[in-house]
């Protein structure tokens, strides 16, 4: 191990950075199983497909979350 390099500055992506189901997806992001497939199958969110599931990298549901934050009111005044 080089000793210049902090344990800590290693990249575990399995730790770091790890898979996700469809519940836990929705749990994250504090929406419901339904929505979360909804943004699957309309390619919102990618995801990996298994043989029969999908899973989601952290990372990218992060990415899409900080891609659709709004600040405030957003009315539409007549």
């Amino acid at each position: 191990m080089n000793p210049e390099v902090e344990k800590d500055d290693y990249f575990n992506p399995f730790v770091d950075d790890p898979l996700l189901t469809v519940k836990e997806a929705a749990a994250y992001c504090r929406v419901s199983v339904t929505t979360i497939n909804t943004w699957r199958r309309e390619k919102r969110i990618p995801c990996v497909k298994t043989t029969n599931d999908a899973r989601f990298r952290r990372s990218d549901l992060n990415r899409f979350i900080n891609g659709h934050l709004t600040w405030g009111l957003q009315a539409v005044l007549p």
